[in-house]
C-alpha cells in the first residue's frame, strides 16, 4: 500500500463536503486531488503497520502494546507463525538491551580510564611548567651572570692595555734616560 495514497484519500475525506472526490494519486497536476498541493513529509509506516495513523475520523490509534503470555498463547494456537516471530523479536530485542548495556558500560569504563589519565597527565604537567619555570629562571640568572662577567672581562681587558702601554712608555722613558746618562 502506497503512503501517498492513502495521505490523499484521508485528505479527499476530509474535504469531502467541500466537493473533493475520492483521488488515488496526491499530485495536483494528475488528479485534481487539491486546489494547492503543498509538499508534505512521508509518513512513517512500519512493515507490520503498528505506527500510529490517523483515521478517517481523526482520531489517532494507538500503538500496539505488548502481549501477554496468555495472549501469546492464544496468538500461537491461531497463528503459530506470528507468535514464533513475536518470540523472536522479543528475544532479539533482549539481545540487543544487553549490548547496549555492555556498551554503555565500557562507554562509562572509558571514560573512567580517560578521566584519570587526565588527571595524572595534568598532574604531569603542572610539574612539567614548575620544572620549565625553575630552568627559565637559571638561565635568565646565568644570562645576567653572563653579561657582568663579560663586563667585567671587558673592564679587565682595557685596564691590562692600559697597564701595558704605561709600561711600554715607562720601559722607553728609561731607556732614554739611560741613554742621557751614559752619553
Amino acid at each position: 500500500m502506497d503512503i501517498d495514497r492513502i495521505g490523499c484519500k484521508l485528505e479527499a475525506s476530509g474535504s469531502a463536503s467541500e466537493g473533493g472526490g475520492d483521488c488515488t494519486d496526491r499530485t495536483a497536476e494528475s488528479s485534481g486531488c487539491a486546489e494547492e498541493a503543498k509538499p508534505r513529509h512521508r509518513r512513517s509506516v512500519s512493515v507490520d503497520g503498528s505506527s500510529m495513523t490517523e483515521g478517517l475520523s481523526g482520531e489517532v490509534m494507538d500503538a500496539k502494546k505488548a502481549m501477554t503470555p496468555e495472549q501469546l498463547a492464544e496468538t500461537a494456537v491461531i497463528d503459530p507463525k506470528r507468535a514464533k516471530r513475536i518470540l523472536a523479536n522479543r528475544q532479539s530485542a533482549a539481545r540487543s538491551k544487553e549490548r547496549k548495556a555492555r556498551y554503555i558500560s565500557e562507554l562509562e569504563r572509558k571514560v573512567q580510564t580517560l578521566q584519570t589519565e587526565a588527571t595524572a597527565l595534568s598532574v604531569q604537567l603542572t610539574l612539567v611548567q614548575v620544572c620549565t619555570n625553575q630552568i627559565l629562571s637559571s638561565f635568565v640568572f646565568r644570562e645576567t651572570r653572563l653579561d657582568s662577567l663579560q663586563k667585567t672581562h671587558t673592564e679587565l681587558k682595557l685596564r691590562l692595555q692600559a697597564q701595558l702601554l704605561d709600561t711600554e712608555r715607562c720601559t722607553k722613558a728609561g731607556r732614554r734616560k739611560n741613554k742621557d746618562c751614559d752619553g
